[in-house]
């Protein structure tokens, strides 16, 4: 009986072995398949150069160049800031509100058919029509930008914490009451994190309309940030400027998603863990 359980233990664990081997040879050809693409995409990027006109289109190359010398310069710097200024207030405030409303909903069935309707026509509106009146009703500075961030990034962060909290069974409820925890106790060590998948699916949403809003708000109102820049540049058909504006964007949002994921993994670990985020 001893070499038997020794074999099945010896044979699950060369299948633990095999199986963590193939997985990590998975991933090396995502990395590979990743790699090459990029190498191509940049390649026939670079070679565009040849045939397409600079104020049509700028070389890699001539990109990198442009953005180290506005890097340089700080102009890059300074609106880059200024547009991660409005992308934090925008959505924290829309994270707090947010949140706090998708529990009220979750929880409360009078308040979900009173609030539903006002947030289905909210979700319907052109927001960016509602720029002009960021504008009148609070100026032409940051409020009116971090505005409109917000309320481009609010609804998300309403609709995801209520599925979350409305996906909870009512098993939950159940080890709530035979814990006898508050309601206040329910809702930190209960609710909340049996909704946090859905909340942080909502906030890596949310994160790209905030950078969105930021961007397009700093276009139109005041011209400033990167949205400002970009604004100017194109207004100029100065192409390397503008590719390298839209290149720091881009940078920007996948340090706001790394910031989050990794906020994610140190505050719900559990959430990577189960393959639920």
């Amino acid at each position: 009986m001893a070499i038997l359980h020794e074999a099945q233990d010896s044979g699950q664990s060369s299948s633990s072995t095999f199986s963590s081997v193939k997985s990590l040879v998975r991933r090396q050809q995502a990395l590979l398949v990743s790699a090459v693409s990029l190498v191509v995409f940049f390649s026939l990027w670079q070679s565009s150069g040849s045939y397409l006109k600079p104020i049509y289109f700028s070389t890699p190359s001539k990109v990198v160049s442009t953005f180290l010398g506005m890097i340089i310069s700080g102009e890059l710097i300074r609106a880059t800031a200024a547009t991660i200024l409005t992308v934090i207030i925008g959505l924290a405030l829309a994270s707090v509100v947010g949140i706090s409303i998708g529990l009220i909903i979750g929880r409360s069935r009078r308040a979900r058919q009173t609030i539903a309707p006002l947030i289905s026509m909210a979700i319907a509106a052109p927001f960016v029509a509602l720029l002009p009146l960021m504008e009148i009703w609070f100026g032409l500075g940051l409020a009116a930008r971090v505005a409109f961030t917000f309320i481009l990034c609010i609804w998300m962060m309403i609709i995801n914490t209520f599925v979350g909290v409305s996906s909870l069974l009512g098993s939950y409820n159940e080890l709530a009451e035979s814990m006898s925890l508050s309601k206040f106790e329910t809702l930190r060590y209960v609710v909340l994190p049996g909704a946090s998948p859905f909340i942080f699916a909502g906030l890596r949403i949310a994160v790209a309309q905030a950078i969105v809003g930021a961007v397009l708000a700093g276009q139109e109102v005041g011209t400033s940030g990167l949205g400002g820049l970009a604004n100017n540049y194109g207004s100029f058909f100065q192409t390397p400027q503008l590719l390298a504006t839209i290149t720091a964007s881009t940078i920007m949002a996948f340090i706001f998603f790394g910031l989050l994921r990794f906020y994610q993994n140190v505050r719900s670990p559990w959430i990577h863990a189960t393959g639920q985020g």
